[in-house]
């Protein structure tokens, strides 16, 4: 950060929506058909795949702890939302939110609860009328 450069992560040019740890050792990405999470460990400097063969995947998030990370998973056989931690290959099932009418995004909490925006349509509108001493 000190010295203002710019420095593409190498072999990264495939990925997308790149999620650093929190801890500094990892990066998380999307592959560009957003079948696959991949990580990249500092240490190393090698790239792996992280998760594969579940449909469509997005909006990875990471523990503040980073040893895991939240995700959507939106096709395959059992969509829904996933957990994967650092070290496993093979992801948990969180919730299933087949029957939640959503908007596209969503998150954890501190304490890592998964947390989800609401869509119940632009056809309710509300308005509120108050009075300020």
């Amino acid at each position: 950060m000190d010295s203002k450069q710019v420095t593409v992560v190498p072999g990264s040019h495939d990925f997308y929506a790149p999620r650093w740890s929190p801890d500094g050792t990892h990066l998380a990405g999307l592959s560009t058909d957003n079948k696959k999470i991949v990580l990249y460990d500092f240490k190393t400097q090698k790239w792996s795949d992280w998760v594969t063969g579940l449909g469509n995947v997005g909006l990875p998030i990471w523990t503040r702890d980073s040893k895991s990370l939240y995700f959507d998973n939106l096709a395959g056989d059992h969509p829904g939302y996933r957990r994967v931690r650092l070290g496993d290959s093979h992801s948990e099932f969180v919730a299933d939110l087949k029957d939640l009418r959503r908007s596209f995004w969503s998150g954890i909490t501190p304490d890592n609860i998964p947390i989800f925006s609401r869509d119940i349509s632009s056809d309710e509108i509300y308005a509120l009328e108050f009075e300020l001493p």
